[in-house]
């Protein structure tokens, strides 16, 4: 089997999901389990989307210590929650900083580690089994991804294209467990000052003008729509409708806000890149009337607060990771191309095949949705 190239999908052959072998391991009990280490390797949005589950496990493990592993931006979004005993946080920068995780945990033997994500590659399977076994845990749980968790002592059925919201998976691996799902949205912890802070930032916008927050960016390179279009959308939106732009986004982003300005400085857009804790970040996103963002931790965040909102998405999968509650408030600009979804940071495609799918999202399809929801907004945030 030839090497698959960086951001490609290797594959394994598909096998039966794993079933807890009763004969070797004893059923489940949650008033012995001492220890238990979960691990979310995804981004921002990926952590927020699993926090139902990881406060249902909460709930159902009351008698454990639970340590969650995440790296630094996804370790953010559960503090506070209670979720947790313990939360790792590991730098995407620092793979070594893992030999400390495991030096860590190793002692403690777990008596269950979880890894809540999809093994969306070989190599990426092949790093969670090795971890869990540094670990020693003596049950191992997580998603079979295509047969890639075949290793797992109790693992789910998952297709890489999925085929339901990955919260779903996330619980059908809790209830594996033995856990009761609480309904409950994902969340975060916010506190007053988060509250009062957010009001600060937005205190420039007048009363007469509409908030739309904007994220220009995302984790990845190959899910960023390109910003001269932003900037063309919003400018046609200001000269129908007295909005006035928020962006936000993290550190790394910028450049992108700058881009913007350049392209459109009417549009005096209030800059938070790079300015806001998650807790501001969650407030800000719920007193906007409108958020026009990629396929991001943003994108999130809206959709957990009720914001309304208009979401563009490339590489990514809309059914994995599309809004899954009030779907009448969002809608999903995607345009289906062969070589998505796919795993690549930045898209390898030559020339005007470079990002194509995200190219292929109109910007008059984008604009029309802004201005519907827009329409159908029934009260300023103020009112709310």
């Amino acid at each position: 089997m030839r090497a698959a190239a960086a951001g490609e999908r290797e594959s394994a052959p598909v096998a039966e999901p794993g079933r807890l072998n009763t004969s070797k391991f004893p059923p489940l009990d949650p008033q012995t389990v001492r220890e238990i280490v979960i691990v979310n390797l995804g981004g921002m949005g990926d952590v927020l989307l699993s926090t139902p589950v990881l406060r249902s496990m909460r709930n159902h493990f009351r008698k454990a210590h639970i340590t969650f592993v995440a790296h630094s931006r996804g370790a953010q979004v559960v503090q506070g929650l209670g979720v947790a005993d313990e939360i790792l946080s590991v730098p995407v920068s620092r793979p070594r900083a893992w030999l400390a995780v495991v030096w860590r945990l190793r002692h403690r033997r777990p008596g269950l580690a979880v890894n809540m994500r999809t093994l969306a590659t070989a190599r990426g399977a092949l790093f969670i089994r090795s971890l869990f076994a540094a670990l020693r845990a003596r049950l191992r749980a997580g998603r079979n991804t295509d047969g890639l968790g075949e290793f797992f002592n109790i693992s789910v059925p998952e297709t890489y294209v999925a085929e339901r919201a990955d919260l779903a998976y996330d619980e059908d691996l809790a209830r594996a467990l033995g856990v009761t799902i609480d309904e409950a949205p994902p969340e975060i912890a916010v506190t007053p000052a988060d509250r009062h802070e957010a009001g600060v930032l937005l205190g420039p916008i007048r009363t007469s003008e509409i908030p739309v927050v904007v994220g220009l960016g995302s984790g990845w390179e190959s899910r960023r729509w390109p910003t001269d279009r932003f900037a063309r959308v919003l400018t046609r939106l200001r000269e129908s409708l007295p909005i006035r732009p928020v962006l936000v986004g993290g550190p790394a982003e910028h450049g992108l806000g700058a881009r913007l300005v350049e392209l459109a400085p009417a549009l005096s857009p209030i800059d938070l890149i790079g300015r806001t804790s998650l807790g501001v970040l969650w407030e800000v996103l719920k007193n906007a009337a409108l958020v026009l963002a990629n396929d991001s931790g943003p994108m999130h965040m809206a959709v957990a607060v009720g914001t309304p909102g208009v979401f563009l998405f490339g590489p990514g999968q809309v059914t994995r990771y599309g809004p899954q509650r009030n779907r009448e408030h969002y809608r999903v600009m995607h345009t289906p191309v062969p070589c998505a979804p796919c795993e690549h940071r930045v898209c390898p495609n030559p020339g005007d095949e470079n990002l194509i799918c995200l190219k292929r999202v109109e910007e008059e399809r984008v604009y029309q949705a802004c201005v519907e929801l827009l329409s159908q907004r029934r009260s300023t945030p103020a009112e709310r």
